[in-house]
């Protein structure tokens, strides 16, 4: 899914590009520095051109709780002869010496944390978002002797090349590391042929050899530091030897992890799947503590409320999200009238996004949220209630009557839906389908082939309902950016508008009839063949 941009359209000017370079390690740099200053017609046809020298402070920070890392990002800030920026860099893998890695960045006034959180623009904007409450500490400097050449390539593009002598050093300023690098980088965002043959010729001519890792990653090496990723909060392995509090535990276990794992993603902004994943987790959590709920002690009941207050809240910025990417998806590619049109709504959507974004933050960063996602580590934490005789109760026996009765409540509306029936009622069944997909997951590994077919077909109704529900709301968003008169509509922009909500509802429509064969198939042998399953374990199942 394409990356949402979230900067402030009047923020101070700042770059938010695709950073393409190879870096090498380097054991002489005055050998290639006396290289690239002899050669002004290289056998590959490029042109090297001296430029100058400059010191640099590169000072890299995180919070207490890795948030910046756990975004699989990097934030640092550098101090040059004149300028100040920050910048915040992705953290993709390079391959061999090469390395593409996302980098945005803003000018600073002052090179502190400090200045940093007061200021305006993408990154500073990206950094609350990211922090929250946390504060953000320095985890260690890299101050270095940078000089640059400029580099002319026969196909036209351009790039510069850097030597740097760099120290790492600890927060007490004290040098923990040292490390010598000629780098290579593209101009552009393109990696050219001509470009890649320069780096091979360089390489080879100054016996080079490709850098393990970048900066930032050695610097933490230096600096003994070891980001964590989420806290271990134990197993979350199932088998059908466990008991209903063992499973519940691994379940609860697992969907924390996955929840506090894309939150500094989610909070950042730029990956709808984070924020999407987020949510799913949500979800399971409370399904989960619902299913669970005679084998757990009773503040998890509580935290149900709330973890559905987080996930409505994350879901106002997933469906715009999902949205937006339909209407730049229907977006023709060449200029029309309708092209201005689509173009308008989808900077109406993205502006109820912000809007949207603003809420959720600040429901994260709330301290009920935090007290809710500290309750459960607390309940994974501890052993269940043993008071609980459901706690002592053998997986399959816990789990199948409570299956069967999640199943009942489906068929009880389900068994009632044709095509006049309401939008709401479809809707109550995709959640009633998706309650007993989550519960079936949960425990799928006790049960094992048994179940799957149950959940393909599970997930088939759940998807297509959601279809179906997804255009009821972008059609509402529709009508609602519409009458808001912004963007304001002329008579031929209303009647695209017009067109674009009968698309979702062409959508809709089809969902009523394509559910009846598809539901008729699930009560069919994938249901009949999971309740011979159950049947096999207990009695009381009918």
């Amino acid at each position: 899914m394409r990356s949402i941009a979230i900067a402030d359209s009047h923020a101070p000017p700042a770059t938010n590009r695709l950073e393409v370079e190879w870096t090498f390690e380097a054991t002489d740099l005055h050998e290639v520095e006396q290289w690239l200053r002899s050669k002004t017609d290289l056998a590959s046809g490029s042109n090297v051109v001296d430029e100058s020298s400059i010191d640099i402070v590169d000072s890299y920070f995180d919070t207490p709780d890795w948030r910046f890392f756990r975004s699989r990002h990097a934030l640092r800030i550098r101090r040059s002869d004149a300028t100040c920026e920050a910048t915040l860099k992705s953290l993709e893998p390079s391959t061999g010496a090469l390395s593409r890695r996302r980098e945005i960045t803003q000018a600073l006034e002052s090179a502190d944390a400090d200045g940093l959180a007061a200021a305006d623009g993408p990154v500073a904007e990206r950094v609350r978002a990211v922090a929250g409450s946390r504060p953000i500490r320095q985890l260690f400097a890299v101050r270095t002797r940078r000089h640059s050449f400029a580099l002319r390539l026969p196909d036209g593009d351009c790039a510069m090349i850097a030597l740097d002598d760099s120290q790492f050093l600890d927060t007490g300023g004290r040098e923990i590391a040292r490390t010598r690098r000629a780098e290579i980088e593209a101009v552009g965002e393109a990696e050219s042929i001509a470009l890649r043959a320069f780096a091979d010729e360089l390489c080879a001519a100054c016996a080079l050899t490709p850098a393990a890792s970048s900066k930032f990653e050695f610097g933490l090496s230096a600096a003994e530091l070891r980001p964590t990723e989420v806290p271990d909060f134990g197993p979350t392995s199932i088998d059908d030897t466990m008991d209903a509090g063992a499973v519940a535990q691994a379940v609860l276990r697992l969907q924390l992890a996955i929840y506090l794992a894309n939150e500094p993603a989610a909070r950042l902004g730029d990956d709808p799947d984070a924020l999407h994943e987020m949510r799913v987790a949500t979800r399971r959590l409370r399904a989960g503590l619902s299913f669970f709920a005679d084998a757990l002690p009773a503040r998890g009941r509580r935290l149900r409320a709330t973890l559905r207050w987080i996930g409505r809240a994350l879901g106002a910025v997933r469906d715009l999200d999902v949205q937006i990417e339909q209407i730049e998806a229907w977006t023709p590619a060449s200029e029309s009238p309708e092209t201005a049109t689509l173009r308008a709504f989808a900077e109406a959507l993205g502006a109820r996004r912000r809007t949207a974004r603003t809420r959720m933050l600040r429901v994260l960063d709330s301290r009920r949220a935090e007290q809710a996602a500290a309750a459960v580590a607390v309940i994974l934490r501890r052993h269940p209630v043993l008071r609980s005789p459901a706690t002592r109760l053998p997986i399959r026996e816990f789990a199948a009557p409570r299956l069967v009765r999640l199943w009942r409540r489906i068929r009880k509306i389900a068994d009632r839906l044709d095509r006049r029936s309401s939008p709401d009622a479809f809707h109550e069944t995709r959640i009633r389908c998706k309650r007993l997909r989550y519960a079936l997951e949960f425990v799928s590994e006790p049960y094992g082939h048994a179940s799957r077919p149950l959940l393909r077909g599970l997930v088939e109704i759940q998807d297509l309902l959601g279809t179906m529900q997804d255009s009821r709301v972008a059609i509402t968003q529709v009508l609602d950016v519409a009458a808001s008169g912004r963007p304001r509509l002329g008579r031929d922009a209303a009647r695209q508008l017009g067109g674009v909500v009968e698309r979702y509802a062409r959508r809709a429509a089809r969902a009523p009839s394509r559910f009846a064969k598809t539901y008729r198939r699930l009560r069919g042998e994938p249901w009949k063949s999971f309740q011979r399953a159950l049947r096999s374990n207990s009695e009381d199942i009918h």
